[in-house]
């Protein structure tokens, strides 16, 4: 039925078929779209494509489509390492010049695999957008690619995403050695890829000569304090950054001084996620929070701050609270799970920062009169944008 429906939709500019499970009915779909001569963006995430399937897409594409799709994303489908599905993607990106953007996240390659695809893409000049998440590209696959960047292959890229590959030292090295010919660079997405404080000393001198990058995302690695001085030293990336994330990394006490000491230099940042950074074992109660008013005070462009999951508790959200008024800037504030108790969430009760629109106390221990003092004190649209939870169900009640 799908198919004969887009039979009859010659004008069809965009197609998303992503999270269905078209299973052994995906031929009979992708037999229609050489009638949707219009084509320019195709989804198919998750729809049970398998490598011989991959192959039909790319007899498909490479017959009709080769001057008008523009975007293709095919992510969540081959779990079974391959070579031929690397080898049907390579046909893809060679026939389809005009290709822009292209996911294959969560897509299982081969050794040898990506190196077909990586041949393609390097010669592939309106390539921006690529995401190649929890792909399990092998070394010597992501060896090629640096070379083939090295020598300015996908030079027009603007997003970068290569999170939950589980890179080792040798490889996430040897790939942030590209980098620095990446000059359009603006996101850059290293999530869940085991980055150490060595590796991070590498990845710094490497982001250096990326002026024009604009968001860096290196959650759930492994970057301590040294890490976050190397990352945070001179360097032309910082001037124009405007989103850090840094979620997840055991950055302490220590790394926490660094970075606030470091936030100052960064000038356009309006986004900073520091989730799950400090841990049980912080040097005294309140050290994340009077970190983080020092980050506040010191950078006065941030708008959305999450620092979720760091034993804040009373102190640390009373440095928080006292800091607020001088925010001008800051609209969304998240102090989830900070083990904060009604003393320190009636520091809030002062805070008249007029560009504040969010803050978040949810699963903290806050009794149900306490939120309902703060809803008074600062207005529902503050408290109340969000459900705000204590360990009793009545608060989630009141604020609904």
């Amino acid at each position: 039925e799908l198919a004969t429906l887009l039979r009859a939709l010659t004008a069809l500019v965009d197609l998303d078929l992503g999270y269905n499970d078209l299973g052994d009915g995906l031929p009979l779909v992708l037999d229609s779209l050489p009638h949707l001569t219009r084509l320019r963006n195709l989804s198919l995430d998750s729809v049970g494509m398998t490598s011989g399937r991959a192959g039909k897409l790319a007899d498909v594409l490479t017959a009709n489509h080769t001057s008008t799709l523009k975007r293709l994303s095919m992510g969540g489908n081959v779990y079974i390492p391959s070579l031929s599905c690397g080898r049907h993607i390579a046909r893809i990106v060679k026939h389809c010049t005009a290709l822009g953007e292209l996911s294959i996240s969560g897509c299982r390659l081969d050794t040898g695999g990506f190196e077909l695809i990586a041949e393609e893409l390097a010669h592939t000049s309106a390539l921006s957008h690529l995401e190649l998440m929890d792909c399990r590209i092998h070394a010597l696959d992501w060896a090629k690619f640096t070379s083939l960047i090295r020598d300015g292959g996908c030079s027009g890229l603007v997003f970068l995403d290569v999170s939950s590959n589980s890179l080792d030292f040798c490889t996430a090295w040897e790939m942030s050695r590209g980098f620095p010919q990446l000059a359009r660079l603006q996101r850059l997405v290293l999530s869940n890829n085991r980055v150490d404080d060595t590796c991070a000393r590498s990845l710094a001198a490497n982001l250096r000569g990326l002026s024009n990058l604009r968001a860096l995302d290196l959650s759930h690695n492994l970057i301590g304090q040294q890490g976050i001085t190397e990352l945070m030293g001179p360097g032309a990336w910082h001037s124009l950054i405007t989103e850090l994330t840094l979620s997840f990394n055991p950055l302490g006490f220590a790394g926490l001084s660094a970075l606030a000491a470091a936030v100052a230099k960064c000038k356009n940042l309006d986004q900073l996620k520091l989730n799950h950074v400090q841990s049980r074992r912080g040097r005294a109660a309140g050290d994340a929070g009077h970190m983080l008013a020092a980050m506040l005070t010191a950078c006065d462009s941030l708008k959305v701050v999450a620092a979720t999951e760091n034993h804040i508790r009373d102190e640390g959200a009373a440095s928080v609270a006292a800091v607020l008024n001088g925010c001008h800037a800051l609209e969304d504030l998240d102090l989830e799970d900070n083990r904060i108790t009604a003393t320190g969430a009636l520091a809030f009760r002062g805070v008249k920062c007029t560009s504040l629109t969010s803050l978040t106390l949810d699963w903290n221990h806050i009794d149900i009169g306490t939120f309902r003092e703060l809803a008074l004190a600062l207005g529902p649209t503050l408290i109340g944008g969000t459900v705000a939870r204590s360990d009793s169900d009545d608060s989630e009640r009141f604020l609904d």
